[in-house]
């Protein structure tokens, strides 16, 4: 699903229960709810939705790499990994 995709089935979703909340809205909060997870990860915040699961950051330590093409060895820098862990009762929905 792509991020159109996404707003479309919010706004079918919530038209169904009768809300009506045009897509340029349902878009604005989208946005914000990824901007909210992606300021908690640059701040090394965890953000742990409840049955959802958990957004957090790992530093990835400075590592040697090698070029697939050329195969010579080169360094790639440390730096911050986003990551999620999903939440066993969300684990258990999907399954």
């Amino acid at each position: 699903m792509k991020y159109g995709e996404f707003i479309d089935t919010i706004y079918e979703v919530l038209s169904e229960q009768e809300y009506v909340i045009p897509r340029t809205d349902i878009k604005m909060i989208v946005d914000m709810t990824f901007d909210v997870i992606k300021d908690n990860l640059d701040n090394d915040d965890d953000l742990t939705i409840t049955g959802f699961g958990k957004f957090f950051s790992k530093q990835a330590d400075e590592r040697i790499g090698r070029n697939p093409i050329t195969g010579k060895s080169l360094k790639i820098p440390a730096r911050k990994v986003p990551k999620f862990k999903y939440s066993k009762k969300f684990r258990d929905e999907i399954a």
